[in-house]
């Protein structure tokens, strides 16, 4: 008995070793959460510090390394935002790192997660590269979603950044609120636990915000504020949409 069941665990480890690990991932999604819900900019900065020194005594594949420093950097230029010459050399040796692990790679060989990291740094560098290169660096990023989503067809994280980079895309190129707002549904309906199912609210709240869906945009946030607990994000969500009008990932 002892013979099979060790036979069944090395089948099972050797034929889907990303269910052994997925928990890396969940625990990223439920950090970042907290990072919107920290109160100060010091307090967010302090987290990421922290984060860096146990990341750094981690025993990880050179994919889950190269994954998570792309979640990570994607954090850390969202509070860096306004320092453009550091968030552009975060993200571009990011990009660099990125093209040299999937180099002598195919798609089929990489991760769901690794998909989604490279495409948000690709989405992320939109705003720095020339305007010859948006066009190609934007049209990457969909094709990493894509391939993400292709992988899981319910994956949350995929289905969510896809969204936002429809939500932000010119209808010419197939983009706008009403289609960002099925693939948030998608989002929504596909997220496996709380804090996946947060992050899909906070952000489908923002589309029914800008298509002025009043009980749909207060249904979202409302939910959302039930699901983590000492949560306070969704009433900055709200403040900033009533003072300013614009959506919090603007």
């Amino acid at each position: 008995m002892k013979k099979i069941l060790g036979l069944l665990f090395l089948i099972f480890f050797v034929y889907f070793p990303t269910y052994l690990k997925a928990d890396i991932y969940d625990d990223f999604t439920n950090f970042r959460v907290s990072l919107y819900n920290k109160e100060s900019v010091e307090e967010i900065m302090k987290a990421l510090s922290e984060w860096e020194n146990n990341f750094a005594t981690k025993n990880l594949s050179d994919e889950e390394k190269l994954t998570l420093k792309n979640l990570f950097v994607l954090e850390k230029t969202s509070i860096l935002k306004n320092k453009k010459k550091q968030v552009y050399s975060l993200l571009i040796a990011q990009d660099r790192e990125c093209a040299k692990f999937i180099e002598e790679k195919t798609i089929a060989k990489v991760g769901k997660w690794f998909c989604l990291s490279y495409g948000d740094i690709k989405s992320r560098l939109t705003a720095y590269v020339s305007w010859l290169e948006v066009y190609n660096t934007s049209k990457l990023a969909k094709q990493y979603y894509e391939d993400a989503i292709k992988k899981d067809k319910n994956f949350a994280q995929g289905h969510i950044s896809k969204a936002l980079w429809l939500f932000f895309a010119p209808s010419i190129a197939g983009g706008g609120y009403e289609v960002a707002l099925k693939e948030f549904n998608f989002a929504v309906s596909s997220s496996k636990n709380n804090y996946e199912k947060y992050l899909a609210l906070t952000f489908r709240s923002q589309v029914h915000f800008k298509l002025k869906h009043a009980k749909e945009y207060e249904k979202d946030l409302t939910l959302a504020s039930t699901l983590v607990q000492n949560e306070n994000f969704t009433k900055h969500i709200a403040k900033q949409n009533k003072e300013n009008g614009k959506v919090f990932f603007e």
